[in-house]
């Protein structure tokens, strides 16, 4: 079952990759996962850290928390999506 993992990012630039570590940690063959960085205009290195971990940038520049959860749920691919807040 793939889980879409949506990130609403304003300057996250040091919680990116832990994140993917924890959950390639996960162990459960039967789960795959997609993270999804919703930039909201960060001006720091969230969106490049993101990209290097391979995980799926997308930009939202409405300052708004449901703009940004709304963006990132419409790029995802999963069954079931998880949002980080």
């Amino acid at each position: 079952m793939l889980i879409s993992v949506i990130i609403p990012a304003f300057k996250e630039e040091k919680y990116i990759e832990n994140i993917r570590i924890s959950l390639d940690e996960n162990g459960r063959v039967d789960l795959k996962w997609e993270i999804i960085v919703c930039d909201n205009n960060s001006d720091d290195n969230t969106a490049k850290i993101a990209s290097k971990t391979g995980t799926k940038v997308i930009f939202e520049p409405t300052r708004q928390i449901s703009s940004v959860r709304n963006t990132g749920a419409r790029s995802a691919n999963g069954k079931w999506i998880l949002f980080c807040v």
